[in-house]
């Protein structure tokens, strides 16, 4: 094996990278030895035949190739292509899940004889885990191999890597995480501006040490930048997810392809990555559109890939200058119609061909893609032996490429030549090899000539320009002016002034606040973006910056996906200037305090972001001043609600899951020395808002994660007037979850908010449904009307409600859990769960629940979806028949409380054991958890049918059999729990006798009746009538239907009467003939005579041990 030449700083960045991660990689890294393979052997083998067949489905224009297979590739996660078409491929056997030691590799492939199938193969770097994204330029391989960013060099020509420099450490993490290389730093690109983008997943950057020597922290995704040189590292843009890739145009737009979590409202997202912006997840997305840029568009569930901007000759219009994307769990790549749309683009995605699982896109410089498809696997190591993933090549078949360049050894005008050329892949590589070299004085001028040069194309002449840029420096600013007055390049002007913070000394806010006022909306959002990183103030360019910040808000320019880019990128500017310059948050509060209601909201976004205490201090009093309308007065309570907490530090270990808090604003608020005194000041200042705004007061107050049920406002119990509420507000709701999750709160009132939440769950607002009388007289028809407006928003409150109700079940069991068993708020906390999924609703909500359980944690998901089963399979009462549709949607198909639920309803079904065995491998944990407890069941099921006796029919050995069977043995105490919910003998037991009680109490039944009455009581119910549980017949007057049940309650009126499926009906006296006891019991006969001899002992065991 070849020995690599190390950089210096390599030694010393190793031993700081080595303990950093010492603990987790003694825990999680695995050894393995690969078995060998005789290639030639294996690739004519059945399984490797069977695996190359099948081809792209391409449009007829196309011709396209079968470019590599196993075994000479495998596991492809990224390609990078050469100027010549030499293809380097990213290889990680690991997958996203696995954490063996030495699997991957990176191998350079191409196709010697042009019949488009790689002949020639080379292991360019060997044994390197976690591969991913790669960008082969100029003789030089920068690769992700998280938690490393490293470049690679063959200095003697024979393919192999021998020099290796380590720029960085610390992005994402690899196999020494507890995930494996999931969510991690994944996809490295060049730009024509000479930066590597870095596509950061949401385990963020760790304390990153550089080559430079910086160290530099990040928590959460988003996309970060270095220099090629491992220097000026910097976030580019904020809180997306787990994007795999960027996709960069020739003018230095970049684009992702995000992907979902899981159903909590953040779908796959495709990006337009605008410098400077803030996406959002999971702090602001659900929450605070306002406050995160949209996306280009939401496509539902998927997982994106690789991405590519195509700027390539060889390709007609409509093919070309556009976006392609991969995604995994769809398995296709897409194209993008892109319209410009103010500052950014207006976007419709098209399939460009499906594969199984795309992982990537390229293209070379002689105009043929690439692409990578990962079909044989799943998240990790599939097993010796066993074919993973295609490479599909792909060109116009009319497209005569021109002879590839030779860039290494061309001249500077040669260079130059290609810079202006039509080729995007060309471009970027001339102009590296040409920065390998001393400029001379003559090649400086004719970049600069052509720079200016107006007839060649602005894609030409940006990549000019940013090759100025890198050889000169701040040298090339000159340039840069000279460009500001051509307002096809005005834009890159201005970008390339502010490119790197380590060169703008002589640049002025003065210079670029003019263009604030541009007729093109990119050039007005490129001079926010400069002026954010200029970071210089002034008071002439703040005025400028307001008012062209108030002008860029428009009614439109909040949507469900987030804020358009200009208002978004005026208020990220504004706010980072006054984090910067207390001089400028002063001038803020001066134009708020004298400006419209417009100009005090746009502030507001700023204002808001300062934590300063001398702003506070102005703010409190502002909060008191007489000035202000009640609209005035809520923006100055929010910026101080906001200004409340703090985010807390990471402590660089912690992640925060697939499916994080996403109330927002912060991830994990934290209190700070002046949180006492905004505090009082918001209790001291409510009386100033008038009672009809104090509702939107509390709003504003909860969405910013104050505890509003522990405010001490003069007159106002908030916490009391929403336990008193009969009609439901989302303020109250929300006062309700705060009390019912807040831990020091006391237990009793954390009982009852949350109980009035499951009230609320089952609302309806009056005017919904009403039964109008047709006609005069007391006999007349009534006629039902429905205002389906009230309906649906009766719904809405229903579901947020629901989804709090829900929240604080969760959160009760995790903190009963250090209760005695027998602690009223442990009985308590338990009761709620079980009358939450066992009483039956009211409302046909199933849909809206199914969708909600996306949104919940595990726990939470499981109890929504235990509601869902239960009123589909329970076989008396109503039986929600439609269901059946939901469960078998693809809603739930990976939500590990869809798993857990079937699991503690003891649902055998086959449907469902294969729906579990296929999320095995899924790639959250919850998921897989839950369903190998499916599969689990099924094991113990089949362990018992292997004996005969337990397996044996209940129906088969009779009565006595059955009862003699489950006397002189012993079965499953926690099977027989399940079964005691699956058989629906929850529907009217309680367990608990702080829930609701409906028929005879099981919580003591073995301390209270005897084995043999417990059995008989199930066998043949009328035979063993509980005592204080006789059955009611209530008789009506004429001939119409009796009512039979339990009598729960009578009074002057009504005689309250629960059947046996749980309902309450009140029957009116006046009405009624007689009532008696009849002698037949509420629990029908053969419940369960669906069981064996051993499920009906576990059963009678369960009933046994309740003590």
């Amino acid at each position: 094996m070849k020995q690599f030449k190390y950089s210096p700083f390599l030694a010393c960045i190793a031993l700081v990278n080595a303990s950093l991660f010492a603990a987790p990689q003694k825990s999680n890294i695995k050894s393995f030895t690969r078995k060998s393979m005789d290639k030639e052997k294996a690739y004519n083998s059945p399984a490797y035949v069977k695996h190359r067949e099948g081809s792209l489905s391409l449009d007829k224009r196309f011709q396209h190739n079968l470019f590599a297979s196993p075994p000479y590739i495998e596991y492809v996660t990224a390609l990078s292509a050469d100027v010549d078409g030499t293809l380097y491929i990213s290889q990680d056997p690991n997958g996203s899940l696995g954490h063996y030691a030495g699997l991957g590799n990176v191998v350079s492939a191409k196709d010697t004889t042009g019949d488009g199938k790689a002949d020639k193969f080379v292991e360019y770097i060997p044994k390197i885990e976690s591969a991913r994204g790669g960008h082969i330029v100029a003789g030089t391989y920068y690769l992700l191999h998280p938690p490393y960013l490293t470049s690679f060099q063959d200095t003697t020509g024979d393919g192999k890597a021998d020099k290796r420099t380590l720029l960085a450490d610390g992005w994402g993490g690899g196999i020494e995480h507890p995930r494996g290389a999931d969510h991690t730093t994944n996809g490295v690109r060049m730009g024509i501006d000479g930066w590597l983008y870095v596509s950061v997943g949401d385990f963020g950057i760790k304390d990153s040490k550089t080559a430079a020597g910086d160290t530099f922290r990040f928590h959460g995704g988003g996309v970060a930048r270095i220099r090629p040189d491992g220097s000026e590292i910097e976030m580019y843009v904020e809180n997306t997810r787990n994007q795999f890739a960027v996709a960069i145009s020739p003018t230095l737009e970049l684009f992702t392809r995000d992907n979902t979590n899981d159903g909590k409202g953040w779908n796959l997202r495709v990006h337009h990555q605008v410098p400077e912006s803030d996406f959002g997840y999971p702090k602001l997305y659900q929450n605070f559109p306002d406050e995160h840029i949209a996306s280009l568009g939401d496509y539902g569930g998927g997982s994106g890939m690789g991405v590519l901007f195509l700027d390539e000759p060889g390709f007609p219009k409509d093919l070309n200058n556009k976006l392609y994307t991969c995604d995994w769990t769809t398995g296709k790549v897409f194209s993008f119609d892109m319209k410009p749309k103010d500052a950014t683009y207006e976007v419709k995605q098209n399939i460009f061909t499906p594969l199984t699982r795309a992982t990537d896109i390229e293209v070379d410089g002689q105009s043929q893609l690439y692409f990578s498809d990962w079909v044989g696997a799943g998240f990790a190591f599939a097993g010796n032996d066993k074919p993973v993933s295609r490479i599909f090549t792909a060109k116009l078949k009319d497209y005569k490429a021109p002879k590839t360049p030779n860039l290494k050894t061309a001249s500077d005008a040669e260079l130059i030549k290609h810079l202006s050329g039509e080729s995007s892949t060309i471009r970027l590589h001339a102009q590296q090899y040409l920065l390998q070299k001393k400029l001379s004085p003559q090649t400086i001028a004719q970049l600069t000539t052509e720079c200016l040069n107006k007839k060649l194309s602005v894609n030409a002449r940006t990549a000019i320009l940013f090759t100025l840029k890198q050889a000169l420096g701040e040298a090339s600013h000159d340039t840069c002016k000279k460009l500001l007055a051509d307002p096809s390049m005005r834009e890159m002007a201005l970008k390339a002034l502010t490119d790197r913070k380590t060169q703008m000394t002589t640049v002025t806010p003065e210079l670029i606040t003019p263009y604030l006022k541009d007729a093109n909306p990119k050039v007005r959002l490129q001079a926010f973006i400069s002026l954010r990183r200029l970071n210089k103030f002034s008071t002439s360019a703040s005025n400028a910056i307001i008012d062209a910040a108030v002008q860029s808000w428009k009614v439109d320019s909040v949507g469900k996906l987030g804020t358009m880019a200009l208002p978004h990128l005026a208020s990220r500017t504004l706010a980072g200037l006054g984090q910067n310059h207390p001089q400028a948050w002063k001038h803020y509060l001066e134009r708020f305090k004298s400006g419209d209601y417009k100009t005090q909201k746009t502030l507001s976004y700023a204002l808001k972001t300062i934590h300063d205490p001398k702003l506070i201090d102005l703010m409190i009093a502002e909060l008191a001043n007489d000035q202000y309308n009640d609209a005035s007065r809520l923006l100055v309570l929010d910026i101080l609600a906001r200004l409340s907490q703090k985010e807390a530090e990471w402590d660089l270990v912690a992640w925060w899951g697939t499916r994080p808090t996403d109330h927002g604003p912060y991830y994990e608020g934290k209190t700070w020395e002046q949180t006492p005194k905004i505090i009082k000041a918001i209790e001291k200042n409510f009386g100033k808002f008038q009672a009809s705004s104090q509702v939107d007061v509390i709003a504003q107050l909860n969405l910013n994660q104050i505890n509003t049920s522990q405010l001490k406002l003069e007159g106002v119990d908030i916490l009391f007037s929403a336990l008193d509420a009969t009609n439901p507000s989302p303020q109250h709701i929300a006062t309700l979850q705060t009390a019912a999750m807040d831990s020091k709160t006391a237990w009793p009132t954390r009982i009852k908010a949350a109980q009035k939440l499951g009230t609320f769950s089952q609302w309806i607002d009056a005017g919904a449904i009403r039964y109008v009388k047709k006609g005069k007289g007391r006999k007349a028809p009534k006629e039902r009307v429905v205002n389906e407006k009230k309906v649906k928003s009766s719904q809405e409150i229903r579901m947020v409600a629901t989804k709090a109700l829900l929240t604080s079940i969760s959160k009760f069991q995790k903190d009963i859990a250090t209760l005695d068993k027998k602690d009223p708020a442990y009985l308590a906390a338990n009761a709620l769960a079980h009358d939450y999924w066992t009483f039956p609703s009211e409302h046909n909500d199933f849909a809206e629940i199914a969708k909600l359980a996306n949104e919940l944690d595990d726990d939470a998901a499981a109890l929504a979806w235990k509601k869902i089963f239960f009123a589909f399979y329970k076989n008396i009462g109503k039986k929600i028949v439609a269901n059946q549709k939901i469960i078998d949607s693809e809603i739930g198909l990976h939500n590990p409380g869809y798993y857990q639920a079937i699991a503690d309803l003891y649902l055998l079904d086959e449907k469902y054991k294969t729906r579990a065995k296929a999320n095995l491998n899924w790639d959250y944990a919850g998921t897989r958890k839950s369903a190998k407890t499916v599969m689990d069941m099924h094991t113990a099921v089949a362990e018992v049918a292997k004996d005969p006796k337990k397996s044996a029919p209940l129906v088969s050995a009779g009565l006595e059999g059955a009862a003699k069977y489950a006397m002189t043995n012993k079965g499953d105490v926690a099977l027989g729990a399940k079964l005691f919910n699956k058989n629906n003998c929850i529907a009217c037991h309680a367990v608990n006798n702080t829930g609701i009680q409906k028929g005879p109490y099981m919580g003591t039944a073995g301390s209270q009746f005897q084995r043999q009455f417990l059995i008989e009581s199930i066998l043949n119910p009328p035979a063993a009538i509980a005592q204080g549980f006789p059955t009611y017949e209530i008789i009506p007057k004429g001939n119409k239907p009796s009512h039979i049940g339990f009598l729960v309650e009578e009074d002057n009126t009504y005689y309250h009467l629960m059947n046996a499926a749980g309902l309450t009906e009140k029957v009116t006296k006046e009405h009624m003939a007689d009532k008696k006891i009849i002698k037949m019991s509420q629990m029908p006969p053969g419940l369960v005579f669906n069981l064996n001899l051993h499920e009906f002992t576990s059963l009678v065991d369960y009933l046994d041990s309740m003590k």
